[in-house]
């Protein structure tokens, strides 16, 4: 998954994936066009999944702000006066 706010890739969590897909995804035939219904679209639809993405989302932004609070070692001035090339050199670090 690409992260366009960093310019990085991480690796998902997909811990309880497997539950969830043998659950409902994997077993459910699949309709024809004409019988889907606009709501079989959004995510509401499906709560199980709707949860588990949610957790992860949670998870993803609890683990970044504790890299801020806890691990970044700049202060707010310098990383304003950063040039591109200054925050990819930090970065590498």
């Amino acid at each position: 998954m690409w992260n366009f706010t960093v310019r990085a890739v991480m690796k998902p969590d997909i811990t309880g994936i497997d539950a969830l897909s043998a659950k409902s995804m994997d077993l459910t035939e699949q309709r024809p066009i004409k019988d889907l219904k606009a709501e079989d679209f959004f995510l509401d639809s499906y709560p199980d999944l709707k949860e588990l993405l949610q957790n992860r989302y949670d998870a993803y932004l609890i683990e970044a702000l504790h890299m801020v609070i806890h691990e970044l070692d700049v202060t707010y001035a310098e990383f304003k006066e950063m040039t591109e090339s200054d925050f990819d050199s930090y970065v590498e670090e």
